[in-house]
């Protein structure tokens, strides 16, 4: 029993575990669970993008209007808005790097 747990935490705590599905996107977000559409995984356009940018966090959590997201000073947003300005500056960046992208 003992050797079963360590096997499987070794094998699922591991980098490329999580990163399985890292270059799949999910466009039907808004259909799923509650349309009859199932979701279609797709591959991603841009695979320059880092693994950090593909967290749950990244994916799931959109504004929506009413929910308070345009609240800057709220706690909760604080994460996702560096996560957004990181990610337009890490984007501007490898413009002015590789113009030819």
């Amino acid at each position: 029993m003992k050797g079963i747990f360590r096997r499987t935490c070794l094998c699922r705590n591991t980098f490329p575990y999580h990163m399985r599905y890292a270059d799949l996107e999910l466009p039907t977000r808004g259909e799923f669970p509650h349309g009859l559409e199932s979701p279609q995984f797709i591959k991603k356009m841009d695979k320059n993008l880092p693994w950090y940018f593909t967290h749950y966090r990244s994916m799931h959590i959109w504004p929506r209007d009413g929910d308070g997201w345009d609240d800057l000073e709220s706690e909760e947003r604080h994460g996702d808005l560096h996560m957004y300005y990181t990610l337009a500056w890490w984007k501007l960046g490898a413009d002015i790097m590789d113009p030819q992208m």
